[in-house]
């Protein structure tokens, strides 16, 4: 046996890897009884699989696989090794392996990689046709096939989003937005948030710009119901972010309560929190700011948010006038206590909390020397849980103007 697999590994055409020896290769070869299969499932389970493998190897892996009739995974490491052999500027070694593999099976994914490599030589009519091509291939795919695996639909997603890209920069603009939905509806399947957001915020910019606001507004809602969205909390913010700069809340009432209250259902109050904060600054009415402010307090907002809202509802003398004016202002004092002291400006905000909590007592004739026993007696501080007295205060104040979200949230939250 010893002498068989010394004879076998001599056959490689290229310096095999340290891992190889007699000894790793033993169980492969007691088990395939041949060399050629021995060496292609050694190769294909301990340096294609773990992904530590020389474009050499994939290149020569794909060429045994294809000869002992193991296609799908001949096609498999043929597409990697063509993407390793374009990394390395061999683009007429790249695409002399897949045509050699799209002859034998027209695999969509292959037609890919094909489109991209040709691309990158400036062929883009030819890798047009082709990444078209892969996408009829890849519908037909999608319609034959149960449940797959993520790459599967990552894969198609890609091909659209690449064809739609291609088509866009040749004037194709309906085109490339149908191609932009499929590259949508693929990303979702394949469960990846990150791409499926990119991809939402090309298509409502792009049905935006073209006077379709209602499909804009439309396509981000159903994407903001999918469960793929709605179990990513970070991609919620960044869509919502978003949403709110091309839709204005004043212009679209109606659609900013809805969006709030979709925000809320889905338990991000961190997101409804940074948009209310978004409008506020917009609006600087004080009922906005208000309610923005109770959230952020809240959802204990980063510093800087809840001290421009606090900035806001303290502008003016009269603002520091207000029954409510010392709740606000020392509700930004607890919260710069609550916020780790290496936050930027940490201090300079402490401090203007605290000189806007000496006016407002000022204002209300309590002198300066005397602040500190005053604010002692109406309870001011964070462990007197002034910021959820804040909120209530607030949030029972506040009723006579109609409230962007559910008020209700604000004292479920700081009562549990």
């Amino acid at each position: 046996m010893s002498n068989t697999i010394t004879d076998c590994l001599n056959q490689l055409p290229f310096s095999k890897p340290d891992t190889l020896t007699n000894e790793t290769l033993a169980p492969y070869m007691k088990a395939a009884q041949d060399c050629p299969t021995a060496l292609a499932n050694w190769f294909y389970q301990q340096r294609w699989l773990p992904g530590i493998g020389t474009a050499d190897e994939f290149e020569w892996l794909s060429h045994q696989l294809e000869r002992l009739g193991e296609m799908d995974k001949a096609i498999e490491v043929g597409d990697g090794a063509s993407i390793m052999l374009m990394s390395q500027k061999q683009p007429k070694r790249a695409l002399a392996l897949l045509d050699r593999l799209l002859q034998i099976f027209p695999d969509f994914a292959l037609m890919h990689s094909k489109a991209l490599l040709l691309m990158g030589q400036g062929e883009t009519q030819t890798a047009l046709s082709i990444l078209t091509e892969a996408a009829r291939l890849a519908a037909e795919a999608m319609k034959s096939a149960e449940k797959q695996a993520p790459d599967f639909y990552r894969e198609i997603a890609d091909i659209h989003q690449h064809l739609a890209e291609a088509q866009e920069s040749r004037g194709a603009l309906l085109k490339a937005l149908q191609n932009r939905e499929k590259a949508l509806a693929a990303y979702l399947k394949a469960g990846d948030s990150q791409q499926a957001c990119a991809v939402t915020i090309s298509l409502i910019n792009q049905y935006q710009q073209q006077g379709g606001s209602e499909e804009a507004q439309e396509h981000f809602h159903a994407v903001m119901s999918d469960d793929c969205i709605r179990n990513d909390a970070n991609i919620q913010s960044i869509l919502w972010d978003e949403y709110f700069r091309l839709f204005a809340p004043t212009e679209s009432p109606n659609q900013f309560k809805a969006a709030l209250a979709a925000m809320g259902d889905a338990g991000n109050l961190c997101a409804m929190a940074h948009a209310m904060h978004n409008l506020a600054k917009k609006t600087l009415a004080r009922a906005d700011l208000i309610q923005a402010y109770c959230l952020n307090l809240l959802t204990n907002a980063p510093l800087i948010q809840v001290a421009n809202l606090a900035g806001g509802l303290l502008q003016k003398e009269s603002d520091q006038q207000r029954p409510e004016a010392p709740l606000i202002a020392a509700s930004l004092i607890a919260h710069t206590e609550r916020t780790p002291r290496d936050y930027p400006r940490h201090a300079q905000i402490h401090r203007m909390s605290v000189v806007q909590l000496i006016s407002c007592a000022r204002l209300q004739g309590i002198p300066e020397p005397a602040v500190k026993k005053w604010a002692a007696d109406e309870r001011l501080y964070l462990e007197d849980g002034v910021i959820e007295r804040c909120i209530q205060t607030l949030s029972e104040m506040n009723e006579a103007e109609p409230w962007w979200f559910d008020k209700r949230i604000l004292t479920n939250r700081s009562s549990a």
